[in-house]
């Protein structure tokens, strides 16, 4: 699925309990975690993995169609808000 700047699986990958990571620009990282009910969403800033990064934010979102647009309308933003700074 593309979605504004970025590639992600459909919301059917993360009810498997796939995670995913990404990046934009290979600078702005993110990751999501599947969990019971929910998607976990985590973003940094820098070319390390997620366990030796300091997070800019994470975010809990429900693991449905609605919380994964949610999910990646906050990834979206929390890349727009790093780009203007």
């Amino acid at each position: 699925m593309k979605y504004k700047h970025f590639d992600m699986p459909n919301l059917d990958y993360f009810q498997f309990k796939n995670i995913y990571s990404g990046s934009i620009h290979q600078e702005f990282q993110y990751k999501i975690f599947p969990m019971e009910n929910t998607l976990k969403a985590a973003v940094w800033i820098g070319p390390f993995c997620y366990e030796k990064s300091e997070l800019l934010a994470e975010q809990e979102f429900p693991l449905d169609q609605d919380g994964f647009v949610a999910c990646l309308d906050w990834i979206d933003q929390q890349y727009k808000n790093q780009s203007h700074q």
